[in-house]
C-alpha cells in the first residue's frame, strides 16, 4: 500500500510539473521574462533577426547587441536597427516592439563591389525580358565581332536559368539574317503574353517568330497587315490576367484598386502589386481585425494621384514606396524574384529597395539605361547592358551582376 501511495505521489507532481512548465512555456512564448533586477515578472516583445549573408553585426538604437541570426526580448517600444558585415553596404530601419508580439527581420546586405561577368562578346541590341523573366530575346548585328566568335547575326534567346546563366552556349538563334531581311534594322521586339511569339518590328515590315523552333525552316513571312490585330490579341489576353489577379483581391477594394492605380509589376508570388496610383482613394481593410504589420515602415492606404505604391493582397497591407516627385523621368521598375525587393533602373544607376519602401541601396553605376537593366530568376543577379570600355560607346554587351 505504501509503494502504490508513493507512485500517487509521483505520478501527481510529475503531472504539476508537466502544466507547470507547459504553463511557464506558453507565458515565454507570449513575452513574459523575469527581471532579475527589479525581481518581478515583466512583459516584452521579441525580435527576431536573420539575414543573408550571416553572422552580421545587429546594433539596437546604436549598440552593439549581437550577430545575425538571433532573438532578442524587449521592452516595448521604438528602435533603430541597423545590420553591418565587412564588404556589404549597411542595412538601417526603425522598428516597433509591441509587447506579447514576435517582430520578425528577414535582411538582406548588398556587396560594396558586386561580381560582373560577361555573358555575351560580340554585341547586343533591343533586349527585351520575357513576360516569365526567365529568358531575354536580343539582336546580335552583323558586325566585325560576330566573325571573330564564329556567331551568325539574328535573333536570339538568352535562358536565365541558373546553371546556364554564364554560358553563351545557352543562347539560341531562333532567325539569321537573310538576303532580305537584316535583324540589326528591327526598331522593336516584343514578346506574346504566354512568351511563345516574338514580334518583330522593322519601319516597313513585320516578322512574327516562334520562340521555340527554328525559323530557317521556312521563310518568313511579312505579317505588317495582321501588326494591329495580333497586337490588340495580346492586350486581350493581357486584360484577362490582370482581371484574374484582381479576382484574388476581395470587394469592394478589388474594384477601387481596379479604377485607380496603373499597374506596374507583379511579383513571381502574385502576392505583392507595385503600381502607380492614378486617382485620390482611401483604401479601406478588408481583413478585420487588421493582420500585424509585417512590412516594418508604417503602411499607407491613402492614395495619392502619381504616387508609387505596393499592395500586399495575402496580408491587405499597402505600402508607399516613392512619392511621384522622387522618381525620375524614364525610371523603370521590376519586381525581385525574392518577391522582397524591387530592382529599380535609371539611366547610369541600377538600385534595389525592399517591397515596403525601405533601404534604397544602389548596386551599380555605370553605362546603362532603364530599359536594358533586368532581374534574373536568381533573386540575387541582375542582368545588365552596358560597356565597361568608355571607348566604346556603340558596342554594348549583356553582363551578369552577381548580388551574393
Amino acid at each position: 500500500m505504501k509503494i502504490v501511495h508513493q507512485r500517487v505521489i509521483i505520478a501527481f507532481f510529475s503531472l504539476a510539473l508537466l502544466v507547470s512548465l507547459t504553463v511557464l512555456g506558453v507565458k515565454f512564448l507570449q513575452g513574459y521574462r523575469l527581471d532579475i533586477n527589479k525581481k518581478k515578472i515583466k512583459l516584452t516583445g521579441l525580435l527576431v533577426v536573420k539575414s543573408q549573408p550571416l553572422a552580421a553585426q545587429l546594433y539596437l538604437n546604436g549598440k552593439l547587441s549581437g550577430a545575425t541570426d538571433l532573438s532578442l526580448s524587449l521592452p516595448s517600444g521604438e528602435y533603430e536597427v541597423s545590420l553591418s558585415k565587412p564588404g556589404y553596404q549597411s542595412w538601417n530601419k526603425k522598428i516597433i516592439i509591441k509587447n506579447g508580439l514576435v517582430t520578425q527581420i528577414v535582411a538582406t546586405l548588398w556587396p560594396l563591389s558586386p561580381d560582373l561577368s560577361k555573358i555575351t562578346y560580340a554585341g547586343v541590341l533591343k533586349p527585351v525580358l520575357s513576360p516569365s523573366g526567365n529568358e531575354i530575346a536580343y539582336i546580335l548585328p552583323n558586325s566585325e565581332a560576330i566573325n571573330n566568335w564564329q556567331l551568325q547575326p539574328g535573333v536570339y534567346i538568352l535562358s536565365l536559368s541558373p546553371r546556364g546563366i554564364l554560358s553563351k552556349k545557352k543562347s539560341q538563334l531562333i532567325a539569321k539574317n537573310s538576303s532580305t531581311v537584316n535583324f540589326g534594322k528591327v526598331e522593336k521586339l516584343i514578346w506574346s503574353p504566354d512568351g511563345s511569339k516574338i514580334m518583330a518590328i522593322f519601319a516597313n515590315q513585320v516578322f512574327l517568330l516562334s520562340t521555340t523552333s527554328w525559323q530557317d525552316n521556312f521563310p518568313l513571312l511579312d505579317i505588317s497587315y495582321q501588326k494591329k490585330s495580333i497586337l490588340n490579341l495580346w492586350q486581350k489576353q493581357k486584360e484577362i490576367q490582370r482581371k484574374a489577379l484582381f479576382e484574388k483581391i476581395k470587394p469592394p477594394l478589388s474594384s477601387v484598386l481596379a479604377e485607380n492605380i496603373e499597374l506596374i509589376d507583379v511579383s513571381s508570388d502574385d502576392n505583392l502589386l507595385f503600381y502607380q496610383a492614378t486617382g485620390s482613394a482611401q483604401l479601406k481593410p478588408v481583413i478585420k481585425p487588421p493582420l500585424p504589420d509585417y512590412g516594418h515602415l508604417p503602411e499607407n492606404r491613402k492614395l495619392e494621384k502619381g504616387d508609387y505604391y505596393v499592395y500586399d493582397i495575402k496580408n491587405d497591407k499597402n505600402y508607399l514606396v516613392f512619392p511621384q516627385q522622387e522618381v525620375e523621368k524614364e525610371t523603370k521598375f521590376w519586381w525581385m524574384a525574392d518577391s522582397q525587393h524591387l530592382l529599380i533602373g535609371q539611366k547610369g544607376k541600377v538600385s534595389v529597395i525592399e517591397y515596403d519602401g525601405g533601404n534604397l541601396t544602389t548596386v551599380f553605376t555605370g553605362a546603362c539605361e532603364p530599359d536594358n537593366i533586368f532581374p534574373a530568376p536568381t533573386g540575387k543577379d541582375i542582368i545588365v547592358l552596358t560597356s565597361l570600355n568608355p571607348t566604346q560607346t556603340n558596342f554594348y554587351n549583356l553582363y551578369n551582376l552577381s548580388l551574393r
